[in-house]
């Protein structure tokens, strides 16, 4: 079927910001021998009290930053939470030098780790989010033992998911190189959980187990390569990308509804469900391909039972596409098309960066409706607007004329085709 990346691009990007800076501050509290409260007149506790000044400031600033709706003002918020950030770490770094003794050590490793995770989320450059990983990685190598393992171990597992998902955003990536990343952010969420989890990053942690699997299966399936296809059926390679699925589906799933990351933990448990791929050497498997669409639509309404959810319109709109897959199967396909069209009008509806991937598969399904359709030109009876295969496609010029959005969107060309094979002839 035809993925042109460009909106699921948009979403994974701007989840991708929005999700990198989300987890709070602090986390710099008191890690010696029994918790013991900062001292000012402790050795290093001056220049760590220093730097969380700092470092609050600029997460304030930061917080600002994203809450502003002038770019300016945002951009000007960043640079000076930014420069706050540095004036922290400059702190930090002074620590272990001054004080060797200091029972803060590695306090001042993890936050001056953290510093550049979170100047990388507010410059979303690769070089930033790559010091954070070396120096979170050699944190968790000087202080084993530190009750801020779990901790250290999150942001550096953060900042190597967040260093592959912007080299497979990147021109001319490499599925394998890509790849290798997501694994290694999995190996340090995981260490994170083992080092506590009930901590305060063990939720946190066990959505990211879960997203880097399905990255890692996505992958496999929707290499980078210019030319390269998925895995034919039956093959070990196949086989590999199932068991990323199936790992992230049981790591998703076990998301609690209680958690901050509930809606996008099901959101990717929906997806991981549709892009899974079933092996047609198998017996039976059109039957596993209909569960895997079922659990996947059921995925997509938890998220629609959010309120607020920033996944909201992704999920009507591949709920729409886990319907209208689940109609190739169904002896009516009637009923899933109708369920995959009424989603497809909501998404159209409002005003989703998904409009354009929503009128070409409503275009689609009104060309594959059973009689009395198709709907080619004439409307089908109680649909709304766009409701017949030429209206949509008449809809989907319009927007990408109209709007500068959608300009390079390559839905237009694909339903020229669509209704071209279909022998649908549009007045």
């Amino acid at each position: 079927m035809p993925r042109p990346a460009g909106p699921a691009a948009r979403l994974a990007l701007a989840a991708l910001l929005a999700a990198a800076a989300c987890g709070g501050g602090g986390g710099g509290g008191a890690s010696g021998p029994g918790g013991v409260p900062l001292d000012p007149t402790r050795p290093g506790d001056a220049l760590l009290i220093s730097a969380l000044g700092h470092y609050d400031a600029a997460n304030a600033l930061a917080a600002a930053s994203r809450a502003a709706a002038d770019p300016a003002v945002a951009a000007a918020k960043a640079s000076e939470a930014i420069a706050e950030y540095r004036l922290a770490q400059a702190d930090l770094e002074r620590l272990p030098v001054e004080f060797p003794q200091s029972i803060r050590l590695d306090n001042a490793a993890y936050l001056d780790g953290r510093c550049s995770y979170e100047v990388g989320t507010l410059s979303a450059d690769p070089a930033d989010f790559a010091d954070a990983r070396d120096r979170l990685d050699a944190a968790e190598a000087a202080f084993p033992g530190s009750p801020l393992l779990d901790a250290v171990a999150y942001f550096e597992g953060r900042a190597r998911f967040q260093l592959a998902a912007l080299a497979q955003a990147a021109a001319g990536a490499s599925t394998a190189a890509v790849q290798a990343g997501y694994a290694a952010a999995w190996d340090e969420f995981r260490r994170s959980r083992q080092a506590s989890a009930t901590g305060t990053w063990s939720d946190n942690a066990a959505y990211y187990l879960g997203r880097a699997d399905y990255e890692l299966g996505y992958l496999s399936v929707h290499p980078l390569e210019t030319g390269a296809v998925a895995p034919a059926d039956g093959t070990p390679e196949q086989a590999a990308a199932v068991a990323s699925f199936d790992r992230a589906e049981a790591e998703l799933a076990a998301v609690a509804a209680a958690s901050s990351y509930f809606d996008n933990a099901r959101y990717y448990l929906g997806r991981s469900h549709f892009e899974e791929p079933s092996d047609s050497t198998v017996a039976g498997w059109q039957a596993l391909r209909t569960a895997s669409l079922d659990a996947a639509a059921a995925a997509f309404g938890q998220v629609l039972a959010v309120p607020g959810s920033f996944y909201r319109d992704a999920a009507l709109y591949w709920r729409g596409r886990a319907h209208q897959s689940l109609a190739v199967y169904a002896a009516d396909p009637a009923p899933e098309l109708g369920a995959a069209s009424a989603d497809f009008h909501a998404v159209i509806a409002g005003a989703s960066s998904w409009r354009d991937n929503a009128l070409y598969h409503v275009l689609k399904a009104y060309l594959a409706w059973p009689a009395p359709g198709p709907y080619c030109s004439a409307a089908r009876p109680g649909d709304a607007s766009p409701a017949s295969a030429c209206a949509a496609s008449g809809a989907l010029s319009t927007l990408v004329a109209s709007d500068p959005a959608f300009a390079a969107s390559t839905y237009p060309a694909l339903a020229a085709s669509a209704l071209s094979a279909a022998g649908c002839a549009c007045p």
